[in-house]
């Protein structure tokens, strides 16, 4: 009885993960940057906006002291991305 229960236990856990993967996979893209102005010097605190095409879903992110911007863990796809 207790060997079966362990085994079923693992079995669903298995279909749990197996089930998770493609999912997780799906989110697996970004974008990173620097924001600067026309002499090159850095611009912090600027939000950028990366707006996907096909759904109109907006993903942002507002730039570092370095004027770094990140956006990760977003859908592939396409997408337009713009200060704000």
């Amino acid at each position: 009885m207790h060997k079966t229960l362990v085994r079923c236990l693992l079995l669903v856990t298995l279909w749990a993960l197996v089930g998770i993967a493609p999912a997780l996979a799906q989110y697996n893209a970004g974008f990173q940057g620097v924001v600067s102005d026309s002499t090159g010097a850095v611009i912090p605190g600027v939000k950028v906006v990366a707006r996907n095409e096909a759904t109109g879903i907006d993903y942002s992110s507002a730039s570092n002291a370095a004027g770094v911007y990140y956006i990760t863990n977003i859908p592939q796809g396409t997408y337009n991305l713009n200060p704000a």
